[in-house]
């Protein structure tokens, strides 16, 4: 799922963040499978991190790991799975925010 808005506008990048949150974790109590996101977990807020400190997970149901964490490479895998050319700095002209959701393996007989 990729959802766009205009470049630097942080509100509009939170708001298709969650948005596709939103819509990963759906698909996941749907299907079974595992969404991934992007960029850091956004749920501790100001409380900073349990993980960091070494304790468990505070919103176990909404973290999930992000696709660079997993060693995806996101430019590559926009430019070659969804034709978009990811832009950084002041050359960028859209917010893109992409996330994941992988489905468990169909076996066939």
């Amino acid at each position: 799922m990729t959802l766009s808005g205009p470049p630097g506008d942080g509100k509009a990048f939170e708001e298709a963040r969650t948005a596709m949150d939103r819509w990963l974790l759906e698909r996941e109590r749907e299907c079974g499978g595992r969404a991934f996101g992007s960029g850091h977990c956004r749920f501790c807020g100001d409380g900073g991190c349990a993980r960091i400190k070494g304790e468990a997970c505070r919103h176990p149901e909404l973290a999930r790991a992000s696709l660079e964490a997993c060693g995806f490479d996101l430019a590559a895998a926009a430019r070659e799975l969804l034709g978009i050319q990811l832009q950084w700095g002041a050359e960028a002209r859209t917010t893109c925010v992409l996330g994941a959701f992988i489905t468990p393996e169909t076996k066939t007989e």
